[in-house]
């Protein structure tokens, strides 16, 4: 398990972790209760049901424990595994499909790997986090579309196996055309301004399509968000209470 010392030795790391190291922690329990099967030395295997981590955590909504294990797979922090995978004993794939049909509620068992956590593993961990970070991406943003458009479909396919290879829109151009206009006429963009766009052309905003294409128009319009402060807001000539996230052009500020 981890040691307290991450939080110096691993910064960035910590920082996108620390919230959700109770999930962490009970999928670690889980692993050792439910172990059964081991790929390599360092990698284990085990299976269980978001239903059931959040039950052990005590919460009833199962929906924000899902986020958290995405999050940490997209942090490499635990592995999702694709039970159809060729590495995977055909007598463990046949365990887990008697599980699922056994109990209609764990029909979405899901099959997790466990690294060791090495020096070199958490570095490769750190490394993400800082990618994560980079991209804006939140917790709330996890969906296998704003993954893929953040980074590639061969990382959506790993936080989200389960949907390996979907469909995924293209860019939404008025969407993106707004977001450009907007920068180009005042510097930035909030999503606010872009909902007052929408609103003043009697257009429907979409929050939850922002939310899944955003970092794919952050790369295309080479974008950066960043939070105002008092110096930025007197800058663009913001008026507006409290301090916005901004969607500024790389290297103007």
């Amino acid at each position: 398990m981890l040691n307290d010392d991450i939080e110096f030795s691993h910064r960035e790391l910590y920082a996108a972790i620390s919230r959700y190291l109770p999930t962490l922690k009970e999928l670690h329990e889980t692993a050792l209760r439910n172990t059964i099967y081991s790929r390599y030395e360092d990698e284990y295997i085990f299976s269980a049901s978001v239903n059931y981590i959040a039950e052990k955590l005590g919460r009833k909504d199962k929906k924000n424990t899902g986020a958290d294990i995405s999050l940490l797979c997209l942090l490499k922090m635990i592995e999702k595994v694709d039970i159809e995978d060729e590495k995977i004993p055909d007598e463990y794939k046949a365990y887990i499909k008697r599980y699922q049909q056994k109990d209609e509620r764990q029909r979405h068992i899901n099959v997790y790997s466990l690294p060791a956590y090495t020096h070199d593993k958490l570095n490769e961990c750190n490394e993400m986090a800082k990618a994560v970070k980079e991209k804006n991406l939140r917790k709330r943003h996890f969906t296998y579309e704003s993954v893929m458009n953040a980074f590639d479909r061969e990382t959506a396919d790993r936080v989200f196996p389960q949907v390996k290879n979907k469909p995924v829109k293209s860019v939404d151009e008025y969407l993106l055309g707004v977001i450009r206009y907007l920068i180009d006429t005042n510097g930035y963009a909030t999503q606010k301004t872009i909902e007052n766009y929408y609103a003043e052309n009697g257009k429907y905003f979409d929050e939850m399509k922002y939310i899944k294409q955003i970092p794919a128009i952050i790369q295309r319009l080479d974008l950066k968000k960043i939070k105002a402060s008092k110096d930025l807001k007197e800058k663009y000539n913001i008026l507006s209470a409290g301090y916005p996230n901004l969607l500024v052009k790389q290297g103007d500020v």
